[in-house]
């Protein structure tokens, strides 16, 4: 179970169902990376950017309730794509564990964008983006600089 948040991007030219690169949040670095490589591949596919925020709000509390309000979370972000150069819309979900919660969020065969800190070809970096692959999307991992 999950409550959803939607912070919309500004309004431009919209068509029907453009095309979508979504931003996975990781940690504030990470994200402001994956932002800055989804700009650029957005741009060349004339796709719109998605951030997708997972917030995980424990038992104790109502799922309607967490402990820092997505709100918070929304204007840090948005500052952060600000900061990026990016025009990105936000969506947080509310949820007790990522691993259903992604699935749901994300339509099949989506393009994803991650944020990893060292190299690629390492085995403890990149998991997400394999379990994101099994799942059949396509995922693109940018390095931290």
């Amino acid at each position: 179970m999950h409550t959803l948040l939607r912070v919309p991007r500004p309004a431009s030219a919209t068509r029907e169902r453009p095309l979508e690169v979504v931003v996975l949040f990781t940690t504030m670095d990470e994200t402001a990376a994956a932002l800055e490589a989804a700009s650029t591949l957005a741009r060349g596919l004339q796709a719109r950017v998605k951030l997708l925020v997972l917030q995980i709000v424990p038992y104790p509390l109502a799922l309607n309730e967490p402990a820092v309000p997505p709100s918070h979370i929304a204007s840090r972000l948005l500052s952060l794509a600000h900061d990026a150069g990016v025009e990105a819309s936000i969506e947080i979900r509310l949820c007790r564990e990522t691993g259903d919660a992604l699935c749901r969020s994300l339509p099949a065969h989506s393009i994803v964008v991650l944020g990893i800190r060292g190299r690629w070809w390492r085995p403890s970096s990149g998991r997400l983006g394999q379990l994101l692959r099994k799942q059949g999307h396509h995922v693109v991992l940018s390095c931290l600089k």
